[in-house]
């Protein structure tokens, strides 16, 4: 009984239900974030000293664990979710506002945390 319980409190991630991310439509959505973000440091690093180069290397995200998404809100409907990212050598604390479009989920703004391990 205790077992399915649990089960049931750490499937819902979500408020709202029916305007919520997967946790994979939530990974796609951060990695084109940060590669959009990558690109952009990237390209104004370049433009700024153009006798060097900056290259920037992503780091693939292993995995999304501890989501939870609040209540939807705004117009056009956003909702902001919380997660931690994992990667090989630093897991981050995310929090993102997201919107919904015809391309999937997008990430409007973000806040992130890094630690180490």
């Amino acid at each position: 009984m205790l077992a399915a319980i649990l089960m049931l409190i750490t499937a819902q991630h979500c408020a709202e239900p029916s305007f919520c991310p997967t946790r994979e439509e939530l990974k796609i959505a951060i990695q084109v974030w940060r590669a959009k973000r990558d690109w952009e440091m990237m390209s104004a690093a370049n433009e700024a000293d153009p006798n060097n180069i900056t290259l920037i290397t992503p780091f693939r995200l292993l995995r999304v664990t501890d989501v939870y998404c609040d209540e939807p809100w705004g117009e056009p409907r956003s909702i902001n979710c919380h997660a931690m990212l994992h990667y090989s050598r630093s897991r981050i604390n995310q929090i993102s506002r997201l919107t919904r479009s015809a391309d999937g989920w997008q990430i409007e703004e973000s806040t992130e945390v890094s630690r180490d391990r």
